[in-house]
């Protein structure tokens, strides 16, 4: 009947794989046709996965709305948490560690074959633009970056905390 506003309250809850997947297809189709959707939802990965813009409440109270990542810049007191994977480890924290965008560094596990390090900065941009710098400029076998806290769940937790 083509509403303007659809309300679903938790629309992926108790769904199978294929269930999920035929009602995510529909609430885009509808979305693109026009109609407003409101989803109400406390899988908040779930929620990344139909919309960009995200309204986020805790009891009763509006914490902020946006798109995840423009949520998530309006949190600079709070530092971003970067997990890289490298061959070694304790090389690449004392380097990091010298940084003065650089708030803290943990390395977790240091074999053979490689370890965790962990940082928090509070200058996300600039550190992913050193760190490009660094890896090019020094071997320490960088496996992997990832930006951990940067998802809804983390950005809600920061809110509420």
């Amino acid at each position: 009947h083509g509403p303007e506003l659809l309300v679903c309250d938790e629309p992926l809850s108790g769904l199978d794989p294929i269930g999920r997947r035929e009602i995510i297809e529909l609430l885009r189709g509808l979305a693109a046709a026009g109609t407003n959707i409101l989803i109400s939802s406390h899988v908040l990965h779930e929620v990344t996965a139909l919309t960009e813009n995200i309204v986020l409440l805790h009891r009763g109270r509006v914490l902020a709305q946006g798109s995840v990542p423009d949520i998530r810049k309006l949190l600079t007191r709070y530092p971003r948490r970067v997990e890289l994977v490298a061959a070694t480890p304790r090389r690449l924290a004392t380097q990091l560690i010298a940084w003065d965008i650089v708030r803290s560094v943990e390395v977790r596990g240091d074999e053979p074959a490689g370890g965790t390090v962990v940082v928090e900065t509070y200058d996300i941009d600039r550190f992913q633009r050193e760190m490009t710098r660094l890896a090019a400029a020094t071997p320490f076998g960088i496996r992997r970056l990832e930006s951990v806290d940067a998802g809804l769940e983390a950005v809600f937790d920061y809110l509420v905390g």
